[in-house]
């Protein structure tokens, strides 16, 4: 009877999970979309073709999103705890082992975890510098979105591999 109560709790738990897991990736989506931009931004500004005072035109956009990539970071939240950035476990069976846990690790995508932040387009040299960096963090963000992808998965076969002890 015991068993059953914690398998019952155990499934609360991996929706819990499964919920943090798709707030998580709703700002990892936002975030992707963001760098994408980014990117675009500083493909444009590497043109040799552009003056400075168009570079600086890019710019300002490219600053605007870096600060929006730090409110996603700060604002998406479950229970009132960030998740962008964090490592957790979730207690998926019913006992302490580490079978019983899943974990859920998020990257971080504040502009200076995703190694964005400080970069300038107004000039060639920091617009190829800028552009650098944002292929590589819409890198970071796609493999979080699939490092998410991998919790969600595992933990809907918990969640029916609990269901069925509760039986």
């Amino acid at each position: 009877a015991s068993d059953i109560k914690s398998a019952g709790v155990a499934a609360r738990n991996i929706s819990d999970g499964i919920s943090l897991a798709n707030i998580a990736e709703g700002g990892l989506t936002s975030a992707g979309d963001i760098t994408a931009r980014l990117g675009e931004l500083a493909a444009q500004a590497s043109n040799g073709a552009l003056s400075d005072t168009q570079r600086s035109a890019l710019d300002k956009e490219y600053q605007a999103l870096t600060s929006e990539l730090d409110r996603i970071s700060n604002t998406t939240t479950f229970n009132g705890n960030a998740v962008l950035g964090s490592s957790t476990s979730i207690q998926s069976g019913i006992d302490g082992s580490a079978t019983s846990q899943t974990a859920v690790n998020i990257p971080g995508v504040s502009a200076a975890s995703l190694g964005v932040a400080g970069k300038s387009l107004a000039t060639k040299a920091g617009a190829e510098a800028a552009l650098d960096a944002t292929r590589q963090a819409t890198a970071t963000v796609a493999a979080g979105k699939a490092e998410i992808g991998a919790a969600t998965s595992r933990l809907s076969v918990a969640f029916e591999n609990i269901q069925s002890q509760r039986l």
